[in-house]
């Protein structure tokens, strides 16, 4: 959940070591969803609710089912909500309904990351942007990274099954480092 006034960033996360990460890498507010009220947290920091919000849910995660109902419910009149991914059989859909009376923009992944150069659209891209701030140090894309594991390492299913039983509770990002 984003907004340009005061450029607020607000991440709502039911799970710990995902906040905590988000905390790390500069986020104004963190919302635990299970234990708190979403709306109202959000809405202290964003009166008129946020001019973007980002939304993605996985099926796996009870309280993220509601995600798509909050950010129609929230993000402010003529904002955008961005369905950036969802798993399994999550509706991210749901409550649209609402984004028609506040005239909120509705876009999936492919239009909202959809305009870099490569695709036809502006020279100044998102990806563009995330480039030059890893290149300036505003970003450190290795904080995400919780675990490597070298692709010589995984020799059986039980390996696989092993990489995959940590996520989401215990690992974030794992890289499969395949050479060096």
């Amino acid at each position: 959940i984003t907004s340009r006034m005061g450029c607020q960033v607000v991440v709502v996360d039911p799970i710990p070591i995902r906040r905590k990460l988000a905390k790390k890498m500069g986020a104004d507010i963190v919302i635990d969803p299970a234990n708190q009220k979403v709306t109202a947290e959000c809405l202290k920091t964003m009166p008129l609710g946020p001019d973007s919000t980002f939304i993605a849910m996985e099926s796996y995660i009870n309280v993220a089912q509601e995600y798509p109902k909050l950010a129609f419910m929230m993000t402010r009149f003529m904002g955008n909500v961005v369905l950036l991914r969802y798993y399994g059989d999550s509706d991210p859909c749901a409550g649209i309904a609402r984004s028609y009376s506040r005239e909120v923009t509705v876009r999936q992944r492919g239009s909202a990351f959809g305009e870099e150069p490569d695709r036809g659209g502006r020279q100044r891209g998102d990806f563009q942007m995330i480039i030059d701030s890893i290149a300036r140090k505003k970003i450190d894309p290795t904080a995400c990274v919780t675990r490597i594991v070298d692709f010589g390492d995984i020799n059986k299913q039980a390996d696989v099954n092993d990489i995959f039983a940590s996520l989401p509770e215990k690992d974030i990002k794992i890289l499969i480092k395949i050479w060096g």
